[in-house]
């Protein structure tokens, strides 16, 4: 533990890390010792007062807006302009025709909407839900929306028959159902008869390999934007603001704690899930 100490503040020292972020860097420590079969040292009261002097001593070195939620209302505008988008391209049936411009405008602004809205509605992390495979979220007129967690954490290495699933049956979200195949269905199209691998993907030869939550923020922008919408003064809608605002909408219209860590994967013995929680937000 004395070594974890003088570890956690060389950490400190390089002005790069939040005392907040640290624990990753310890589980890492203890997991190795584990692993060799001995005690884990990064832990302790000790190690505990050198963080916690640690986020005292810290200031951020730059003034970044606050992250907050994003209401269920911008959500609906979203699906919304997704429908209106999907008859605006229901001619186009062509590869040719969804390659030419605005039509190309129209695919990018869709895949947007669409990603927004099945995330929110999985309450997914930022990271987990772009990194969604094709066949990890599935939709059908008979049997709805599934969404396997293989991006989920811990999930990753889970053999198919054990992954956690999440499904919303055809009656609950028809639309978003409808939303999900037409998107597909292009897909489909631009990609020669075949699905990408990657769920977001536009066809077979985009790059995706460097997707991260930060292009899941930059998509949301982009709808966002297209609705002329803006977060508060000093505060951002970043993709953390899905999981945020998911968790928040589904508490302020009386879900049980209990089916909101299911579907947002959080522990059921955690009270993490309440920092994702805005109490004052309306339902």
């Amino acid at each position: 533990p004395a070594h974890m100490a003088r570890y956690v503040t060389w950490l400190g020292q390089l002005g790069t890390i939040k005392a907040s972020s640290l624990q990753p860097y310890l589980s890492a420590v203890n997991g190795f010792f584990k692993d060799h079969g001995l005690e884990a040292i990064a832990l302790g009261d000790l190690v505990a007062k050198v963080r916690k002097g640690l986020a005292a001593s810290q200031v951020a070195i730059d003034d970044t807006p606050v992250r907050v939620h994003l209401p269920a209302s911008i959500i609906v505008k979203a699906l919304r302009m997704a429908q209106a988008l999907r008859l605006q391209l229901t001619a186009a049936t062509s590869r040719e025709l969804l390659q030419a411009s605005p039509a190309r405008e129209q695919v990018r602004l869709l895949r947007a909407c669409t990603t927004v809205v099945l995330l929110y509605l999985f309450f997914s992390r930022g990271g987990a839900g772009i990194g969604c495979l094709t066949e990890d979220l599935v939709a059908s007129e008979a049997d709805g929306l599934r969404l396997y967690h293989r991006t989920r954490k811990g999930q990753r290495e889970v053999s198919a028959e054990r992954k956690l699933l999440c499904h919303l049956p055809p009656t609950v979200h028809s639309e978003v159902v409808q939303m999900l195949l037409f998107f597909d269905a292009i897909r489909h199209t631009l990609s020669d008869g075949k699905y990408p691998t990657a769920r977001w993907a536009i066809s077979t030869s985009e790059r995706h390999d460097r997707w991260t939550a930060n292009t899941l923020t930059g998509w949301l922008s982009e709808v966002t934007m297209a609705l002329q919408e803006r977060p508060p003064e000093g505060y951002s809608w970043t993709s953390h603001s899905l999981r945020k605002g998911a968790a928040t909408a589904a508490y302020n219209i009386g879900v049980t704690l209990q089916k909101i860590k299911h579907f947002g994967g959080w522990s059921t013995e955690s009270s993490v899930v309440l920092d994702y929680i805005d109490p004052t937000a309306l339902a």
